[in-house]
């Protein structure tokens, strides 16, 4: 089974310890994939990279309000 966490970000950067917790977590269920959504979050993603299969970043910049974003595969979600 695969897994998609959530990442918590204070601000653009990875929140380490909550995130290392529930990747150790789903880890026990399969592959496990990380999605960042915040604003210049490529940072954070770059340091879930190397724990993970797979990463996603949604760089919320300039933007508000509520989107439905649809993805496939590993990389960025674009407008």
């Amino acid at each position: 089974m695969a897994v998609l966490i959530l990442a918590e970000l204070n601000g653009n950067q990875l929140s380490e310890d909550a995130t290392a917790k529930a990747v150790s977590a789903a880890k026990e269920l399969g592959e496990v994939h990380v999605l960042c959504a915040s604003s210049d979050c490529s940072g954070a993603a770059q340091s879930a990279a190397s724990a993970v299969t797979g990463t996603y970043t949604l760089d919320t910049s300039g933007r508000s309000g509520y989107y439905v974003y649809t993805f496939t595969g590993n990389g960025s979600i674009t407008f």
